[in-house]
């Protein structure tokens, strides 16, 4: 017997019962038969617990789903007596069995109970709550979705219904993601009977259960997901599997906000429509390694050097010390490209050294080359840089201090439930002394944090007040941009199941140092990203002023940020501060020693000493080197 069978049973009996009313004891008997008849093809339906016709393996988990029915009105209506009457609950998580549930302690009307269910992300979960007198509810069968949030959390508390109360279905909002692999088949990196999928922020960036499929042979992969909220934000990449290995577009994070309805994402593989044709081109990588022995990062003793990009599926092809000079690495990898193509890549060494972002310009992260007619027609070319293309220009000049705080008040935890407490926060990054832990981010890798403190130690201002601080040193040769994360609980049972809490794959901190800081102050909150160059002091040009001398800040007023500039006639240790018309200080821009020249740094009203938002008013900036002293003043105008 079918599900639509069970409804119609349903509201045949709802109207009878309205019809007793009129009728008389005779009804009330009629009734009473179609009554057992209706509890009969209860018993006798069997509704699949998950839909039969998916074609991919999900992974399920148990997940905690709370219950809870207002009895009120069937009570008020003489239906049910909360003195010999009990509450349950059914559905295609039980068989369609009786879950019975408990009187709340706050509420005597309303019933809860707790429910493990063994499920994936986008399963539908369908009920009815019905009570002793084996009344079913006749509203319809009632029903929700399992989202990506309810899955990692393992708990979904549901909003209390009313009893046979209609129960107001959710906006279903389904996002249609279409990729165009005719390229890539053109290509021959990609064949029939590989895979598609979709990994982002909603799947954890992992996973076979959101795959793409061509169900036409149109070479156009397809899949439609439903379970986001509107005006969710959702980042993603499509992957392929092709000979076993996982494939990523080399191409940066895709984005999309999800609208209200139905939504439709379509795109070529890497951004990449039209085919051209394709040679083998013979490329010699060469990468020198000496800025980063020098900074005691690198041990060519020790360490591996490798290139990895989208010629490779960024798997590395190791790279030999030359004969020539031992710093330079080199290898010469087949690249298959066509005349056009900007083929990506980066440096690598181990154990976890990436080479940082935008070192060909700014318009992508990756290093990058352009395959020229001429190289194609070659079928062979150079590519010839220095790791992170250092030189003094864009390492430190000297070992630089560096005092992070991470304020962790109204911050939430990836995974964890809303409200969780901050107990420690440790910081991963990409320089030494900092270390990316191993993928996953194990307990066993705690040893590669650097724990912050929030106990009045460490340079932390107000014990207990949730803002974490510590300081870290970087050596002399260390490259200017650093990226870096932090993690909440690390190794706890509040983090969420998971160390790398504080955003999902793919976002992490930026700080840009200039050469000559020898300490500066960063200001974080928690899971909020954003590149800190507010302190970067900058200089200029090489030509020596003849005098001391501090510019009027420009521009001025200004709102929120503004550049104060400075001439040292010979080197000395320098600071540069702020200070309200109090006498207060409110920011060190500059504390370190600083040879002679022109230099400046820019001011943003966020970085402040004690992290507070400056108002509008006049302030004092002062620089003092050796015997030299200026002070200027400033208005901040918002």
């Amino acid at each position: 017997m079918n599900l639509s069978f069970f409804i119609f049973f349903l509201s045949l009996q709802q109207g009878l019962k309205q019809l007793i009313n009129f009728e008389g004891l005779v009804m009330k008997k009629l009734s009473f038969i179609l009554l057992l008849l209706t509890v009969f093809t209860v018993l006798s339906i069997s509704i699949p617990a998950q839909k039969t016709n998916e074609q991919t393996t999900k992974t399920s988990k148990t997940i905690l789903v709370t219950f809870s029915v207002n009895m009120e009105l069937e009570r008020l209506a003489g239906y049910f007596h909360p003195g010999s009457d009990t509450v349950s609950v059914g559905g295609n998580f039980n068989a369609w069995g009786k879950t019975n549930m408990t009187i709340s302690q706050s509420n005597s009307d309303i019933y809860n109970t707790t429910v493990s269910i063994t499920a994936s992300v986008q399963d539908t979960i369908r009920f009815n709550f019905f009570h002793s007198q084996n009344t079913w509810e006749t509203v319809g069968i009632r029903e929700f979705f399992i989202t990506q949030s309810d899955y990692d959390s393992g708990v979904i508390p549901l909003d209390t219904i009313v009893f046979n109360a209609e129960f107001p279905k959710p906006q279903i909002n389904l996002v249609t993601f279409k990729c165009y692999m005719s390229r890539q088949l053109k290509r021959g990196t990609f064949v029939i009977g590989d895979k598609v999928f979709v990994r982002g922020n909603f799947n954890g960036w992992s996973g076979n259960d959101f795959e793409l499929k061509d169900v036409d042979r149109d070479s156009i992969y397809s899949t439609v997901l439903y379970g986001f909220k509107e005006g969710q934000s959702l980042v993603f990449k499509f992957t392929h599997n092709h000979g076993g290995t996982d494939v990523w577009e080399s191409t940066g994070n895709r984005m999309l906000t999800v609208a209200a309805g139905q939504n439709i994402y379509t795109a070529c593989w890497e951004d990449i429509c039209v085919y051209t044709p394709t040679k083998t081109i013979q490329v010699a990588f060469s990468i020198n390694m000496e800025y980063e022995r020098l900074s005691g990062l690198f041990n060519p003793l020790l360490d591996t050097v490798s290139v990895r990009g989208s010629f490779n599926n960024w798997s590395k092809t190791l790279m030999t010390a030359s004969t020539l000079n031992p710093d330079i690495y080199e290898v010469v990898a087949p690249v298959i490209a066509s005349v056009g193509e900007a083929v990506r890549f980066r440096f690598f060494y181990s154990p976890g050294t990436w080479e940082t972002d935008n070192l060909s310009d700014n318009t992508q992260n990756d290093r990058y080359f352009v395959v020229s007619q001429a190289d194609f027609d070659a079928t062979s070319m150079l590519y010839e840089a220095s790791f992170n293309n250092a030189s003094m220009e864009t390492v430190l000049n000297q070992p630089a201090s560096v005092k992070f705080t991470c304020n962790t008040n109204g911050a939430p935890i990836i995974n964890a439930p809303q409200g969780t407490e901050f107990t420690t926060i440790h910081i991963a990054g990409e320089y030494s002394p900092l270390q990316w832990p191993s993928d996953g981010w194990p307990d066993a890798d705690s040893t590669k944090m650097i724990q912050l403190y929030d106990d009045g130690t460490h340079e932390d201002a107000i014990a207990g007040d949730k803002i974490f601080t510590t300081v870290v040193t970087f050596p002399t040769f260390t490259p200017l941009n650093i990226h870096y994360k932090y993690s909440a609980n690390w190794g706890l049972p509040t983090n969420g199941g998971v160390n790398d809490n504080e955003a999902y794959f793919g976002l992490s901190h930026d700080i840009k140092l200039g050469r000559f800081t020898s300490s500066k102050t960063v200001i974080d909150s928690f899971g909020v990203f954003k590149t800190l160059i507010g302190d970067e002091v900058e200089k200029n040009n090489t030509t020596i002023p003849s005098a001391y001398k501090l510019e009027q800040n420009y521009p001025n007023p200004f709102n929120p940020e503004t550049v104060i500039s400075w001439q040292l006639a010979a080197g000395s240790f320098v600071t540069l501060k702020v200070y309200d018309v109090l006498g207060n200080e409110v920011a060190t821009l500059v504390n370190e020693e600083q040879p002679a020249g022109s230099y400046q740094v820019n001011f943003n009203t966020q970085l402040t000493t004690n992290n507070k938002q400056l108002s509008s008013g006049i302030y004092f900036y002062q620089l003092r080197a050796g015997n030299f002293v200026q002070t200027k003043k400033m208005i901040l105008l918002r």
